[in-house]
């Protein structure tokens, strides 16, 4: 019972020591130089809210300094090479980096760092390097806001949980993933202080080492601010779009680069006609090329939603000229960026004309969106004229991918379009970068033309891609007339450089009459596109959008049955690996029980059909959420390709969709083709598969 009674009051004494933040601390425009003067003034009151402490009797404000120091030359991180950073920055700040610097190049010997660095880190974090240089830019982080949300003191070690923040040019706050800060406090001693800071720092002086940085992604950084009063920053907003002054403001909030206006859902309305609009920016406009910082949520560009009800957005303009070379990154469309998490879909965008004049090469422009990056565009169907010099196409310019195995995806999208320029320049995509491309077509023309004062050769030049790298371009169509008026290399009736997969497409080759592909590292994939005659690709075109978005759809489908699972919520170890467990919790958008399953199949299969998949027992629900065991068949590796899809209508209410699939031997040589009849019926007010064979 003692026992009891002993523990219980050691955890009220620790308790004791945490205290809750009841009021905002900036802590703005901090030296090392001010810890000293700070001293003295310990128990004076602050006369503006730069020092404010939080409710408490001890006055951390030392504290404080020293993180605010952290995290504008640390970036908030801590690794092996952080104590190098930091003690870099400091000598840097305090104008004693001299012996360092060479034109911002510096070399910090490993001596040097072992004298400096225990004065700011905990001595198991220095550790041993050769001596390497070390290229630093201390403009890289922004002048980030520290609010401390609780505080823990044991005597011996100090945990701060703080909350990042930001204030842009307008006064606007903005937040940042929050961090946890634990360090240990010393008093300073004659023997710990270096020559070089002699007449900075003194002996007897409260001082603090780094132990350890913690910082915390979205999920528990919502937690945390939510829980200080904070909750409006995440709040989900919704906005309708009825006219071209709501595309205004629309770009005015994307662009503002707060995080629930970068990521909120836009619902266009009606038709809008952007003729004599003036003030458009293109939405989710990027900076100047700027260091990423992981402390920072927002992505740089549009990651919101934007339904567009299949309404027409026309006569959309935006042409820059700009001579200005040191803004070494721009995007122009109606989208300048589609970042992470953006899903455009059902839009329209009827007559545009967009372009740029600018001879520097990291401008890309495409009618819906110059950039994409992990974002995924559905639906969408653009006309009009582009014009650029580098990455122009109908709808995307370019496309750019982050570390993370993410694609971004164009699916069931038309272009009627005229492009212009000179590098990398496409009918629907001018280059492309880890993107999926299915089921999209483009008509119109491509013109290749020297338009800058490089003596190189104009190159990348495709009816529907200029080049493609690591993309996966499958059922899609070029039925455009590719021109070049000058001299240039990697010009292709489809692409003109293909680095990356293309299956089952095709071009009118009555209209171009260059090869396939321009050029390609993977020869293996010039087959996969044909070139048909006028009668034949609209035949194809007619047919093959219809039928393929349908198919797609239930092959995925069929396939969480009889082929693998839905994708699912999986737990990762310390080391990445992910852990096994009895059943895991599917992972899809809208399903989230067996029947929400159940009424998703219906929009796909016969009532009948789905009645027979759900009896297979593969899925069911647990507490409320959908659930499966992990497992896999595989597929059939002897089809390969659709290579021919007829349609047989019976009658007004049920189709045949005839499909001729490649067949291949042992040794993966074509032995023929096999055909299999999709039968697409009418049942109530919905159309399904009655009849879907497993060929693959």
């Amino acid at each position: 019972m003692k026992k009891i009674i002993l523990l219980v009051f050691i955890m009220m004494l620790l308790m004791s020591a945490c205290t809750k933040n009841v009021q905002n601390t900036n802590f703005d425009n901090i030296s090392v130089n001010s810890v000293e003067e700070a001293d003295k003034n310990n128990n004076a009151a602050p006369e503006s809210n730069e020092f404010l402490a939080l409710n408490t009797e001890v006055d951390y404000s030392n504290l404080h300094e020293f993180v605010k120091q952290y995290e504008k030359f640390a970036g908030g991180s801590l690794n092996e090479l952080t104590p190098v950073f930091f003690t870099i920055g400091i000598l840097h700040e305090l104008n004693k980096d001299e012996e360092f610097n060479d034109d911002n190049f510096y070399t910090m010997p490993y001596e040097k760092v072992k004298e400096m660095a225990p004065l700011f880190f905990n001595e198991e974090l220095i550790k041993y390097y050769e001596n390497d240089l070390y290229a630093l830019d201390f403009n890289t982080y922004k002048d980030i806001i520290l609010e401390p949300f609780e505080i823990c003191d044991n005597g011996k070690e100090i945990t701060v949980l703080y909350g990042r923040f930001i204030n842009d040019e307008e006064g606007r706050r903005h937040w940042l993933y929050p961090v946890r800060y634990t360090v240990e406090p010393y008093i300073l001693k004659e023997d710990e202080i270096p020559l070089i800071f002699s007449d900075v720092f003194k002996a007897g002086e409260q001082r603090y080492r780094i132990l350890n940085v913690e910082n915390y992604d979205f999920k528990i950084a919502e937690e945390i601010y939510s829980s200080n009063g904070y909750g409006e920053l995440f709040e989900q907003k919704e906005y309708e779009i009825r006219s071209a002054e709501d595309i205004i403001e629309m770009s005015k909030r994307v662009n503002s680069k707060i995080y629930n206006e970068l990521n909120a859902t836009y619902i266009l309305k009606n038709d809008i006609d952007m003729s004599n609009v003036e003030g458009f920016i293109p939405i989710g406009k990027s900076d100047s090329y700027i260091y990423p910082d992981h402390r920072d949520p927002t992505s740089n560009g549009f990651s919101g939603s934007f339904e567009g009800n299949n309404f027409t957005i026309s006569n959309l303009t935006y042409m820059e000229a700009s001579a200005d070379y040191s803004n070494l990154t721009d995007f122009i469309g109606f989208f300048s960026i589609l970042s992470k998490g953006a899903h455009i879909k059902n839009l329209n965008i009827e007559n545009a004309n967009i372009g740029y004049k600018s001879e520097c090469s990291n401008i890309s422009a495409g009618i819906l969106a110059g950039r994409i990056s992990c974002a995924k565009i559905e639906n969408c169907n653009v006309s009009g004229t582009v014009k650029g010099i580098y990455d122009v196409g109908g709808l995307v310019g370019s496309s750019s991918f982050k570390l993370e195995d993410i694609y971004s995806e164009i699916i069931n999208c038309k272009a009627d379009v005229d492009v212009f320029g000179e590098n990398w320049i496409g009918g629907l995509l001018g280059s492309i970068d880890r993107v999926i491309v299915r089921n999209c077509y483009v008509e119109g023309t491509v013109t290749c033309d020297k338009f800058t004062s490089s003596t190189n050769m104009p190159m990348g030049v495709g009816g529907f891609a200029g080049l493609n790298v690591e993309g996966q371009i499958r059922n899609c169509g070029a039925g455009v007339w590719v021109k070049t008026m000058v001299n240039a290399s990697f010009v292709g009736s489809f692409v003109g450089l293909n680095e990356g997969d293309i299956y089952e497409c095709f071009y009118n080759s009555d209209i171009s009459n260059w090869k396939a592909i321009g050029d390609s590292s993977r020869e293996e994939f010039q087959d996969n596109v044909v070139g048909l005659s006028n009668d034949e690709y609209s035949n194809r075109i007619v047919i093959y959008p219809e039928f393929f978005p349908l198919f797609e759809k239930a092959t995925e489908a069929w396939g969480w049955f009889w082929v693998d699972t839905m994708p699912l919520e999986v737990t990762y170890g310390p080391n990445g690996e992910i852990i096994a467990k009895e059943y895991n919790e599917v992972d899809y958008d809208g399903v989230e029980t067996l029947k929400d399953l159940e009424n998703y199949l219906k929009t796909i299969f016969s009532d009948e059909k789905v009645e027979g998949m759900l009896k297979s027992g593969r899925y069911f629900d647990v507490d409320g959420k959908l659930c499966t065991v992990a497992m896999s068949r595989g597929t059939n590796s002897s089809y390969g390709r659709i290579v021919e899809v007829n349609i047989n209508i019976i009658n007004e209410t049920k189709i045949e969709y005839i499909v001729h699939v490649e067949k291949f031997g042992d040794y993966q040589e074509l032995k023929g083709y096999e055909e299999f009849t999709f039968v697409y019926e009418k049942e109530g007010d919905r159309w399904v598969f009655t009849e879907f064979p497993a060929w693959w």
